[in-house]
């Protein structure tokens, strides 16, 4: 099964909200889960996905990406900044 495969299952409405649940737990196990997350490529969905406006999916999204953030430094500095501030804008307006 590709990376692609397994990551898409983030997309997939119906096991969503699940999926992104598992997810913050694996991510709350440490660095080292942030990287292997990372290195199968979850980081363009999880950036999708932050685009959303189900208000059931933004609490566990903002830890998703709080985890990332602060625990692997080439997310930081990465190009989509405007982006982040934009997610972090849309948050707080809801």
């Amino acid at each position: 099964m590709s990376r692609h495969v397994r990551a898409q299952v983030l997309l997939s409405q119906v096991h969503r909200l699940r999926a992104l649940v598992l997810l913050g737990r694996f991510l709350d196990m440490g660095s080292w889960a942030v990287d292997l997350a990372l290195s199968v490529g979850i980081f363009p969905y999880v950036l999708k996905l932050l685009q959303t406006t189900a208000a059931d999916l933004r609490t566990t999204l903002v830890f998703i990406w709080t985890k990332i953030l602060a625990l692997d430094k080439s997310c930081q500095v990465m190009p989509a900044q405007g982006f982040a501030m934009q997610v972090t804008l849309t948050i707080q307006r809801t």
